[in-house]
């Protein structure tokens, strides 16, 4: 049997406030001290950066990593980068085999010569070690549309797609977004703590 004999008196609507009220201080912090808040909400990114084209029949998805191996976003399948920072790209097929060209018009891509890359390309083997990419060069800036083409070698069939690269700041759009998306989880963050809450609420009272 649990005791509540020594639980202070407080009122389950006294009590949520408190808790709501500390929740939405530390969200707030983030926007007060970024540099220390946002490092226990999502580490750093930071180069050189690996995309991987997810195809399964015939639907196109992408994800990445960082350096650290840590997740990065893409939403909108776009890639937010540094100029300096290394990019490469590799497909999840289901059979593992296939042969991927990345292909810009306008790019922002250079090898280890400082020589543009309009163009890159390689199979599974030449993915493992990471030669299907380049580095963003030094003065490149803004977006940059290319084009995947990507065939299944299993399969045979060939699957094409257009996601961006974006070098640099997020633009005014951009970021009100992302801060949107962040505001959403972190409103998602307070409801599941306000239903923890209640359940120990609960408890308190038997």
């Amino acid at each position: 049997m649990s005791r509540n004999s020594d639980a202070p008196n407080v009122s389950r609507r006294q009590f949520l406030a408190a808790a709501s009220t500390a929740v939405a201080a530390s969200s707030l912090a983030v926007g007060q001290d970024s540099d220390s808040a946002q490092s226990h909400l999502r580490p750093l990114t930071v180069g050189p950066y690996t995309v991987t084209i997810k195809i399964r029949n015939t639907t196109i998805s992408y994800t990445a990593v960082d350096g650290h191996g840590q997740p990065v976003n893409m939403s909108n399948n776009g890639l937010i980068v540094q100029p300096g920072d290394r990019v490469t790209w590799k497909v999840d097929v289901v059979g593992g085999k296939y042969h991927l060209t990345i292909l810009f018009l306008t790019t922002p891509l250079m090898d280890a010569n400082n020589s543009a890359l309009y163009a890159v390309s390689g199979t599974e083997s030449d993915a493992v070690t990471n030669k299907i990419g380049g580095i963003i060069a030094r003065n490149a800036s803004g977006s940059f549309k290319y084009s995947v083409r990507a065939v299944d070698d299993t399969t045979g069939l060939l699957h094409s797609d257009d996601p961006t690269i974006i070098v640099g700041r997020l633009g005014p759009r951009e970021q009100l977004k992302q801060a949107k998306r962040e505001l959403g989880e972190v409103q998602a963050q307070i409801e599941s703590i306000e239903q923890e809450l209640e359940v120990i609420i609960e408890e308190l009272k038997n």
